[in-house]
């Protein structure tokens, strides 16, 4: 898989949760994402987003410039600093959570 691969699952996954009117859909982010694996993602497909998070965060400085792309590039309708947080934070710990939860998954399954 290619960063540019890793990159497009991302997009997609974040313009299918946080599409225009997830906000009707769930109380906050943290949801979103909880009902995301609880569809029981598989652990590849788990490295492969998060991989796609930390390519697209290298390619911007300052948190203003991520947060537009965040919207304008992966089409993402959550604005993290609606909730106090920066892009690069909130986009981090999704990242870490991706990586937590493939790691759990990889040691409770053989492949």
């Amino acid at each position: 898989m290619t960063d540019d691969e890793a990159l497009a699952e991302t997009r997609d996954f974040l313009s299918t949760y946080f599409h225009e009117d997830w906000v009707d859909e769930a109380a906050d982010a943290e949801e979103v994402v909880e009902r995301f694996l609880a569809t029981n993602p598989k652990a590849e497909r788990l490295r492969r987003l998060a991989r796609g998070i930390e390519t697209f965060t290298k390619t911007y400085e300052n948190d203003r410039d991520l947060e537009a792309a965040l919207f304008a590039e992966l089409h993402c309708n959550y604005m993290p600093s609606a909730d106090g947080s920066s892009s690069r934070a909130w986009l981090d710990l999704l990242k870490e959570r991706f990586l937590t939860e493939a790691c759990r998954l990889g040691n409770s399954v053989q492949v």
